[in-house]
C-alpha cells in the first residue's frame, strides 16, 4: 500500500498490509518504488494499493513491467480507499479473484473527506474563501470554509452525510492536532450522530489536518 504519515502507515501494517511505499499528496512514487518493493515477497500474488489517483497509472505500470509473479492493483484513490479495502480484506478466499472482489466491494459506498488550508483568496463552489482558512472538501468540492479546523470537520461531515447516509465515520488526523480538538470532534459526533459507529486514529500527516472516511 502507498501511504504518507508515520500513524496511516503504521495503522495500515496493523490491519493488513504487508509493505508500505512511501507516498501520496505531492510525493508520488516513482516505478521503480513499486519493483523495489515487490522483490521484497516470495508470493505468487501481489495486491497493490496506490490510494491516491495520480499514482495508480504508475501502480499500473509497475505491475506490467514486474513478471516475476502475479501483481494487481486495486484503483484506490484515497487513504480512505485503501483502508476501506483492507478492512474488507478476506484470506481465507480460495482465488485471488475473490480476494479482488472482497477488497473492491465497499469502495462506492466510500467517501473521502479533507481538512486543510487555502493557500490564497478565491471564490469557488459559491464560497468565499480567504487565504489562511480551513477549507473542507469531499474530494470534488469545496463544501465548507470556516476560521478553525473543527468547524470545518464538522460542518463537512453534515453536508456529505446530508447528501448520502453513512454508517461508519473515521477521523485520520494530521500533525498539530490537538486533545480538545479531537475531544470536540468526538462530542459532536455523539451528539449529533449517536447511530453512527465512529473513530479517531493518529495517522500523523502532513498536508492534510483530516482525512474522514464516510461509509
Amino acid at each position: 500500500a502507498v501511504a504518507s504519515g508515520e500513524g496511516i502507515k503504521e495503522y495500515f501494517e496493523s490491519i493488513g498490509a504487508s509493505y508500505i511505499i512511501d507516498g501520496g499528496q505531492t510525493n508520488n512514487p516513482p516505478v521503480s518504488a513499486f519493483l523495489e518493493a515487490f522483490e521484497k515477497f516470495d508470493a505468487e500474488h501481489i495486491v497493490v494499493l496506490p490510494n491516491n489517483s495520480n499514482i495508480v497509472l504508475t501502480a499500473n505500470q509497475a505491475a506490467e513491467a514486474y513478471t516475476q509473479c502475479d501483481v494487481r492493483v486495486i484503483p484506490t484513490k484515497s487513504i480512505v480507499e485503501g483502508y476501506s479495502a483492507l478492512s474488507m480484506m478476506n484470506l481465507w478466499c480460495d482465488t485471488v479473484e475473490e480476494l479482488i472482489v472482497d477488497m473492491s466491494a465497499n469502495l462506492s459506498n466510500v467517501t473521502t473527506g479533507y481538512v486543510t488550508t487555502s493557500v490564497r483568496d478565491t471564490h469557488m463552489d459559491g464560497l468565499d474563501i480567504s487565504k489562511g482558512a480551513y477549507i473542507g472538501l469531499d474530494g470534488k468540492h469545496i463544501l465548507a470554509s470556516e476560521i478553525s479546523r473543527v468547524e470545518a470537520a464538522k460542518k463537512l461531515v453534515q453536508k456529505i452525510t446530508a447528501a448520502t447516509p453513512k454508517d461508519v465515520i473515521i477521523f485520520f488526523y494530521g500533525e498539530g492536532v490537538t486533545e480538545e480538538e479531537i475531544e470536540a470532534l468526538s462530542s459532536f459526533l455523539q451528539r449529533e450522530y449517536p447511530m453512527i459507529d465512529t473513530g479517531f486514529v493518529d495517522g500523523k500527516q502532513a498536508v492534510y489536518d483530516f482525512i474522514i472516511s464516510l461509509e
